[in-house]
């Protein structure tokens, strides 16, 4: 055959499929078209057709013989697929010489995305290619009872050993430390979104050493925690130790020689006997940490030698530092020793000691920072918002202590007893402090102790502040206020810089152009939701004529410019979302596993977000009603009350489900792991305003079905005349021991689709172990990507009621455990099982999925099966394992189709993962190889949204993996990783997948 027969060849099949006009030939409306499909191992045979009332099938063709090749051009061929069967790790990616794969001497697919553009463009038949496994990281494979799961909450996952290794922890699961855990040189620690990191007690502490990198990056709805093994309400600071980060930037540890600035690598011992610290390299980088809390931690091993919340030691500038929060810990809750780390973003509350304390040459940067004192925990008087030092045991010792921080809010304990300092600087250290807001401290806002500045005996007033001798205290463009002890105090003797004048007065208005007066802050003393933003009129606002900033941002890139005092503008609060101010012992906390669930006991009437790492439970039917919407956080769990407990989403309201491939949202049995059984709870029914010809509509026409469809189940109602309408969106999602039979034929199901619209994104989810369906779509023209059913009670993925949508990547799995010694069918198809004639038929498009039976177990029951007046298109998909046949097409499915034409055969033109040298083929996603074509190496580059985890790989045309370039968290914006290129010439193809579901691909020639 041509290779222009065969390009037509695949234009007629997906015009087939469609239900378009081919030129010269009849026109072909609703068919069914089984197409460029392989049947494997099914025991009763690949196909089977009744007799009576289907034209296409019993009239034309002798026998099934023809009907398999003279109609659907499928192949009877071994996929070999990896390892299908297996209910513990499944992998239904195909091995080299599959049939599945190009190169076998039967392979062909329908090129369905040619005509319509919906459809990936991929060159291989099933689920996945050659190595894809799509589906790992966020599906549940436990076909029994639930016993010892850890990815909903239910006890810990101990860690008694250091990480020698790249090691990943996952969302939504708890780690326990036991005793000192380093992360050691050459390793990597990534920590997802959502994961909860606890200490076994005193003495348990997380360490990540030199050479050694900690990537913890959390969301705002998804921190990563860090905080007490103790159960909520028996939480108490210094359960346990920190963490503690090593560096190899410079510090000017006790001991060296001199103090100077080229001895001190590997000489500086951790407090709290955590490690060595200290190196020469200030530019060094120790990973990054985002969206991070620390709780309850701290630990005094002797006097001034302590653990803290967060213990920074030599962490050079290379460190990626934002959104960290300290609460309640014993000692100091941010301590700096030596290094350059630079940092946004930082809350401080309820600490024992000094909120943010540095020595031994810090020389970092921060800007926007908050802390607030309690005096509630073991001292009356809680030490400074900021206490400061160059070496206290050489406070000349060379390379000062010399950082900058700009826009800090520093809040006392205010009305309330204690309080001590707001800033606090002595023993030898320079610095910078601006833009900032000191209130509440009762001692004094700002105290400087005698050689704070020594070595500046020849400055002035006029010098701003020694900045002409390099090692310099600048505080200026502040506000104190409310501070009972005054706003500064400067001790005599040996600080020439602050002696030397006339008064206090003059210090602050001459030296320092800070000002006294009410910065009115909203909300600064409020213990349980804090307000530190400013109010209409504050003087740390433009616009005011007590207003004043330093802007230090056009001297040094690190900083942000922003125009007012302290850490927050008007109506900003950053802090929200991702922070926690329970200053008692942590009763009745739901942000960490041990707390209750939340219960859900009204509908969501009103826009509503269900936070990371909360368990919310379902009591009774719960509805989301017009125009509500309601979020769902990545690694949120919701589970079901008990059996009539299901979520609905009603005509008009929508539901925004934000799951990743570490993170997903998990729907499931309220019942404790170890008695969760199929059936415990409802599941999920979405209600849309597409077209569906449901039962009792005059005529079936799509004229009259708007509110006329009565969902099963008693869910409600559904359908309308917008085709497309959207929903919401949900992206890793599993939905776990749900479905409920009400009455025979009047079932719940794990995923219910009532007449959902194309507009609604749909992709990553699982149903598993249910009773009746799987996913079941009434109606509708909902689109769908990344499917994964198993181990259900009836039909996996079932459809009726006029159902035109579209269907690619999806897999099966029968596993005959539950309580039907037979499942049905992997998919099940009707028109309308009350009027098969029904308009509006059914008539999908299905693409790429694997259907995999029981195989060498018993049961299984049919692949496919197609009855009821349906019409619809599935294409380069593996139907193998079912016991009782692979396809089955029953009486009228094809009523009305006499004309149908044969389809003639395809190829893809062995091209394996897309086509042009650089192709975005899933949401605009796109990746671009350069130079292409190459010598040597390559630069693969992309950008993401947001930040991820991100798979690269490189296959050669056969759809083997030769190369693994990444499968690595990465951070938003523009990324590249380099190919070194293969050993030998030819045409190469690159995929990168991150895990909100983007893939892009393209090729590359290698010519040598």
């Amino acid at each position: 055959m041509s290779h222009h027969q065969g390009a037509r060849g695949l234009l007629l099949a997906a015009m087939a499929c469609l239900g378009l006009l081919v030129a010269g030939s009849p026109a072909i409306a609703q068919n069914v078209v089984v197409d460029a499909n392989v049947f494997w191992d099914n025991d009763g045979g690949d196909y089977a057709a009744d007799a009576g009332g289907a034209a296409c099938f019993d009239g034309p063709y002798v026998d099934n013989a023809d009907f398999a090749t003279r109609v659907f051009d499928n192949l009877s061929a071994n996929p070999l697929l990896s390892d299908p069967h297996n209910l513990a790790a499944p992998d239904w990616s195909p091995m080299v010489g599959s049939a599945a794969l190009p190169g076998h001497p039967g392979y062909r697919v329908v090129k369905i995305w040619d005509v319509d553009p919906w459809f990936s463009e991929v060159c291989y038949n099933g689920g996945a290619a050659q190595g894809e496994r799509w589906w790992e990281g966020w599906t549940y494979f436990n076909y029994n009872d639930g016993a010892g799961r850890t990815d909903i909450p239910a006890g810990f996952t101990d860690v008694v050993s250091d990480i020698a290794g790249n090691t990943f922890w996952a969302g939504g699961v708890t780690y326990r430390l036991n005793g000192r855990i380093a992360v050691k040189a050459g390793a990597t620690l990534t920590i997802a979104p959502g994961a909860v990191i606890v200490g076994a007690g005193p003495g348990s502490y997380l360490v990540v050493e030199r050479d050694g990198d900690i990537v913890a990056n959390g969301t705002q709805g998804a921190p990563i925690i860090m905080t007490s093994g103790s159960a909520p309400g028996s939480q108490f600071p210094g359960d346990w130790g920190g963490l503690v980060i090593m560096g190899k930037a410079v510090a000017n540890c006790a001991g060296v020689t001199g103090c100077g600035l080229t001895s001190v690598v590997g000489d500086c011992e951790s407090e709290g006997g955590a490690g060595f610290f200290g190196g020469s390299d200030d530019n060094d980088s120790s990973g990054s940490l985002r969206f991070v809390r620390v709780e309850y931690a701290g630990q005094e091993i002797s006097p001034n030698n302590e653990l803290n919340a967060f213990t920074f030691n030599a962490v050079g500038r290379g460190t990626q530092i934002s959104y960290l929060q300290a609460h309640l810990g014993t000692d100091d809750l941010f301590e700096w020793f030596g290094g350059t780390m630079q940092a946004k973003y930082l809350v401080a509350t309820g600490g024992d000691d000094d909120n943010f304390d540095w020595q031994m040459g810090y020389r970092g940067r921060v800007q926007f920072a908050v802390c607030q004192q309690a005096d509630i925990i073991t001292t009356p008087n809680a030490d400074a918002g900021i206490e400061a030092d160059n070496n206290e045991f050489d406070e000349q010792c060379a390379g000062r202590s010399n950082p900058i921080l700009s826009n800090l809010t520093l809040v006392g304990t205010g009305p309330e007893a204690g309080g001590s300092r707001g800033i606090r600087l002595r023993r030898g250290t320079a610095g910078t402090v601006v833009n900032s807001v000191i209130a509440g401290w009762s001692n004094v806002g700002l105290r400087v102790e005698p050689s704070s500045l020594d070595n500046c005996s020849g400055a002035t007033p006029a010098d701003a502040a020694c900045g002409a001798k390099g090692d310099s205290l600048i505080v200026d463009a502040n506000i104190f206020f409310d501070n009972d002890g005054g706003s500064y105090a400067a001790d005599t003797g040996g600080s020439a810089c602050w002696h030397g004048l006339i008064s206090n007065t003059q210090l602050a208005t001459v030296l320092f152009d800070n000002r006294t007066i009410d910065p009115m802050i909203s909300d600064p003393y409020n213990k349980n939701a804090p307000d530190w933003s400013p109010q209409a009129g504050s003087p740390t606002l433009p616009n005011n004529a007590n207003h004043r900033v330093v802007e230090v941002w056009n001297t040094d890139g690190f900083f942000d410019q922003a125009c007012y005092a302290g850490a927050a503008d008007f109506n900003e609060r950053w802090w929200e979302g991702w922070t926690y101010f329970n200053y008692a012992d942590g009763a009745g906390r739901t942000d960490i596993p041990g707390g209750a669930p939340i219960d859900v006991v009204a509908d969501v009437n009103a826009n509503t977000t269900w936070f990371s790492g909360n368990v919310y439970r379902l009591n009774g039917r719960i509805a989301v009603n017009p125009p509500a919407t309601l979020t769902i956080q990545a690694g949120t769990v919701i589970v079901g009350a008990g059996v009539g407990s299901y979520l609905v989403v009603e005509r008009n309201a929508d539901i925004d489900v934000q799951g990743t491939a570490s993170q997903p949202v998990i729907f499931t049995s309220g019942s404790a792991p170890g008695s969760q059984f199929p059936g415990d709870w409802g599941g999920v029914v979405v209600h849309g305003n597409a077209v569906a010809n449901c039962a009792g509509v005059t005529g079936c026409g799509l004229t009259s079905v708007v509110g006329d469809c009565e969902s099963e189940g008693g869910a409600g109602f559904f359908g309308g005349s917008d085709d497309n309408d959207s929903s919401g969106s949900l992206r890793f999602v599993r939905v776990e021991y749900a479905g409920q039979e009400i009455s025979p034929n009047n079932e719940l199901n794990a995923f219910t689709f009532n007449a959902v619209g194309r507009g609604t994104q749909i992709s990553y989810l699982q149903a598993h172990l249910g009773t009746d369906d799987l996913f079941e779509w009434f109606g509708g023209t909902m689109q769908a990507k990344y499917l994964v059913a198993t181990g259900g009670d009836d039909d996996n993925f079932d459809w009726q009621m006029g159902y035109r949508g579209r269907v690619q990547f999806a897999v099966c799995q029968q596993a005959d455990i539950i309580t039907t010694p037979n499942a049905d069918a992997g998919i099940e198809a009707d028109n309308n099982e009350f009027d098969e004639q029904c308009a509006g038929r059914s008539n999908p498009i299905l693409s790429n999925l694997t259907l995999v039976g029981t195989g060498p177990d018993a049961g299984g029951s049919r692949g496919i099966r197609l009855r009821r007046g349906t019409a619809g298109c599935v294409v380069n998909s593996v139907v193998m394992g079912f016991s009782n046949v692979g396809l089955r097409v029953e009486p009228s499915s094809l009523d009305n189709c006499a004309a149908q034409v044969a389809i003639p055969d395809a190829n893809c033109d062995d091209v394996i993962l897309g086509t042009g040298d650089a192709t975005g083929l899933r949401n605009g996603f796109v990746a671009l190889a350069a130079p292409n074509p190459t010598r040597g190496a390559a630069d693969i580059s992309f950008a993401l949204e947001r930040e991820g985890r991100v798979t690269v790989n490189i296959y050669d045309v056969t759809g083997r993996v030769v190369d693994v370039l990444a499968d690595e968290w990465f951070t938003a914006g523009a990324q590249s990783v380099r190919w070194d290129g293969a050993s030998s010439s030819g045409m190469y193809f690159y995929r990168v997948v991150t895990d909100n579901g983007d893939v892009a691909t393209g090729k590359i020639v290698v010519s040598r």
